[in-house]
């Protein structure tokens, strides 16, 4: 590589990303492994300009039109470095990179390669302008880029822009034998989250099983991902690992990225279902070595991990530094909501594990997942959880119960709607249960249905009732205070005639009983 490729390659960066911090540029090095020494030297300038405070910025940079050549070669035979970029790329870098695509005729049919590539190293982060302003380009957008479009608002939770998408561009003429692997993905998926409807398994399995499956086509990993996931969803776990173990080594020579750290991720958590531990910590510390682990990867393989030793009962077999990094990870900042979902389910099992129960750490997180349900509009494939079992899970934990057990039997029968296996064993269901912790419901209530018998709420007055509510899902008097704008004196006054009126001795017996 000469000194002239790789500054003009540092230069269209700038360009792209109005600036350069002194992070960015090691990462953007990291790229170029064999390097001359002048490139190394003019790496070590950039390096001491920016650590003293400055940054390499647009001065004497020509406009981005100058530039069109050099993006069209990254585009068509310098992808690996392509892929580098856009890993760096900050929002607005991403932004220019995109407006100079759609504005140029040579260069409008790399857009799919950019969505594509978006998906698949930053785990389907683009910035909202540009997905507002592709879905007002519909029309005028191919349907394979629509495709990658539609992935894109899944991986998000934008399931409503999902069904958009696709009614325009699949929705009137259906799926067919010469639909593309890609159409029938997202046919599969979009009709997954209406009807609850596992098509996947129904039609994909058999070909797959048949190996009819052409893996040259563009489109085949995300579909045999897809029937992985809907087989993980059916409690179908060793036919999951049967598909994940084929597909792996198929996405990685392909770089299907986001296929593949899925695949990894499911392939930990059915390890995690067997009871197979040390299969799945060996996976993930194999899988965290890799040298195309970017940071969403190695999060979500963390979060895998840190899951699935609870399940085991294997929390202090892994890293303390693996648990640090989920507990801090900030899911504010992050757009995928498969991600932001089950990093805070993860914490809420540590926090429900912790020696030392906090409830308020644990509102936070209930809030914060309510939040994100709502927000995502995720609500009509993934109902909003009840939460009142995890603070009788934290009371329990010396009622000889076997927790973990519980969870991972919990996670299993309601993570995903429970209509989806009645559709498989051709049941007919009318109900949809919560997805957390309902399995511990149950089981803790048969412990508790003794004590219940002789309570009676029909003494309590209509304030009452709304204080004990609140109790009992492990609110602390002043935070009663707040939600009802009452004051603290009155707080403790209602609670003390709930607990004369129901015979109980305080707000452990509310959170264990109710």
């Amino acid at each position: 590589m000469s000194i002239n490729i790789f500054e003009d390659d540092l230069v269209l960066f700038v360009r792209l990303n109005g600036s350069i911090s002194y992070g960015e540029l090691t990462h953007f090095v990291a790229q170029y492994n064999t390097f001359p020494v002048d490139v190394n030297l003019f790496t070590d300038r950039c390096s001491k300009f920016v650590k003293s405070g400055g940054f390499l910025t647009l001065s004497n940079v020509l406009p981005i039109e100058k530039y069109s050549s050099a993006i069209d070669s990254l585009f068509i035979n310098r992808f690996s470095v392509l892929e580098h970029i856009i890993s760096t790329l900050n929002s607005s870098g991403f932004e220019e990179l995109y407006k100079s695509l759609v504005n140029s005729i040579n260069l409008r049919h790399h857009l799919e390669k950019l969505l594509q590539l978006s998906l698949d190293i930053n785990g389907g982060y683009v910035p909202l302008p540009i997905l507002e302003d592709l879905v007002k380009r519909l029309p005028k957008i191919n349907t394979s880029t629509t495709i990658v479009l539609i992935k894109i608002f899944l991986v998000m939770g934008k399931f409503e822009h999902a069904k958009i998408c696709y009614n325009i561009s699949i929705g009137e003429k259906g799926i067919n034998y010469n639909s593309s692997y890609g159409e029938i993905f997202v046919h599969n998926a979009i009709k997954r989250l209406e009807k609850n409807i596992t098509l996947s398994i129904e039609n994909v399995y058999p070909l797959y099983m048949e190996q009819k499956i052409d893996f040259s086509k563009d489109g085949s990993t995300d579909l045999i991902m897809g029937l992985a996931h809907e087989l993980f969803l059916v409690s179908q776990f060793d036919d999951c690992l049967h598909v994940v173990k084929d597909l792996v080594s198929i996405c990685q020579r392909k770089r299907c990225w986001v296929s593949l750290y899925y695949g990894y991720f499911l392939e930990i958590l059915c390890l995690g279902m067997k009871n197979r531990f040390e299969s799945a910590y060996g996976r993930y510390r194999l899988y965290s070595m890799l040298s195309y682990t970017t940071k969403n990867m190695q999060h979500i393989l963390d979060v895998a991990i840190v899951v699935v030793s609870i399940w085991c009962c294997a929390q202090d077999r892994i890293d303390r530094e693996v648990v640090r990094r989920v507990e801090n990870f900030n899911v504010d900042n992050n757009d995928n909501i498969f991600q932001k979902v089950y990093t805070i389910y993860s914490k809420m099992l540590l926090e429900a594990n912790k020696e030392v129960f906090s409830v308020r750490k644990f509102i936070k997180l209930e809030r914060k997942l309510i939040y994100v349900y709502q927000h995502n509009q995720v609500s009509e494939s993934w109902n909003i959880p009840d939460f009142s079992s995890v603070y009788e899970l934290a009371n329990l934990r010396s009622k000889n119960l076997k927790v973990p057990i519980l969870i991972q039997e919990s996670f299993v029968t309601n993570f995903y709607q429970e209509s989806i296996r009645n559709y498989i064993n051709h049941n007919d269901s009318f109900t949809t249960l919560p997805i957390f912790f309902v399995g511990l419901n149950k089981t803790i209530n048969n412990h508790m249905s003794n004590d219940l018998t002789s309570i009676d709420f029909s003494k309590l007055t209509k304030k009452e009732l709304e204080v004990l509510d609140l109790l009992r899902r492990g609110y602390s008097y002043s935070d009663v205070c707040t939600f009802l704008s009452i004051s603290i004196n009155t707080v403790k006054s209602h609670a003390y005639s709930i607990y004369k009126k129901l015979k109980i001795s305080g707000r452990n017996d509310l959170i264990r009983y109710f």
